[in-house]
């Protein structure tokens, strides 16, 4: 088990987690095709090493190597400031940068999705954070 801390400050951001050794495909939640289910199960964390989410312009709005998570699993997060990195209709896209930051140092450490239409998943960046065995 692991758990996720600030780089910048050592403040943990999860709850301990089991490591995957891939990263799930993405399932949807209905037979329309509309909802997604979450990426992960509560309790586990993978390793993503493509960027997975693209903003509108075809750009890419994570970075390789994020450390995807549930967003249940999240501790010691509070929301951006800008309220323009919480963009969705439902809840968040996540397609316009970190919208989480350590409660402890306030630096970006990590992107919500959890919008009707997005994967429901948390994506650490992976210059802002690092895993540390949970004792």
């Amino acid at each position: 088990m692991d758990v996720i801390a600030c780089r910048a400050c050592g403040a943990v951001l999860s709850r301990p987690a089991r490591r995957l050794t891939e990263l799930p495909e993405r399932e949807f939640a209905d037979e329309d095709r509309v909802s997604m289910r979450p990426t992960l199960e509560p309790g586990a964390w993978a390793v993503d090493p493509t960027p997975r989410l693209i903003a509108s312009d075809g750009t890419a709005a994570s970075t390789a190597g994020c450390l995807v998570m549930h967003p249940d699993d999240a501790t010691g997060l509070e929301p951006h400031p800008d309220p323009r990195r919480s963009s969705g209709c439902c809840g968040h896209d996540g397609l316009d940068g970190p919208n989480r930051r350590c409660a402890s140092c306030h630096r970006d450490v990590a992107t919500l999705s959890d919008d009707c239409w997005s994967a429901v998943e948390l994506r650490f960046e992976p210059a802002a954070v690092r895993v540390i065995a949970a004792r």
